[in-house]
């Protein structure tokens, strides 16, 4: 696999990647308060919850941090620019590059495709009518080739 930019750009990616990731967090935040609350509120009360009632309830409930449209875009530019991030490093040499770790970074992608296909096959089969979006599925395999190369890289031949 050929490297395209120099190591220094390896620690930007990071950087980049983590900034990205709170930000979709964030962006998450009105989902996470509304669920705790419902779930508060339905214990406390005994009462059974569902889908339409949190939904009813955070339509009338006016203090959300981020309206939908705000949401959606952190969320697609958290995730874009998490991609980035990713990329940056994926696409960094090595302090020292050689074949070795060419192998390891072609190894790297081929488990890394085959465990995001596997999760997205056993996660269409049990949850059929969710739709997943395609950056998503891109990014978490990103995510996993960098965990898988990091792996080999530094336990699996250095121990």
């Amino acid at each position: 696999m050929k490297t395209l930019l120099p190591y220094f750009m390896r620690k930007i990616g990071i950087i980049i990647f983590i900034i990205c990731l709170i930000i979709s967090s964030i962006s998450g935040i009105d989902d996470f308060i509304t669920g705790f609350t419902s779930g508060y509120n339905s214990t406390r009360l005994d009462k059974e919850i569902s889908f339409e009632s949190v939904e009813q309830d955070r339509t009338l409930n006016n203090d959300l941090l981020f309206t939908a449209e705000e949401r959606n875009v952190a969320e697609f530019y958290g995730f874009l620019l998490a991609l980035v991030g990713i990329c940056l490093y994926i696409l960094s040499k090595e302090k020292q590059e050689d074949e070795f770790f060419a192998r390891l970074r072609g190894q790297a992608m081929i488990i890394s495709v085959v465990i995001t296909w596997s999760i997205f096959l056993v996660f269409q089969l049990t949850h059929w009518n969710t739709k997943i979006s395609a950056l998503s599925m891109f990014q978490l395999q990103m995510v996993i080739y960098v965990v898988v190369y990091a792996y080999q890289k530094r336990w699996k031949y250095w121990m």
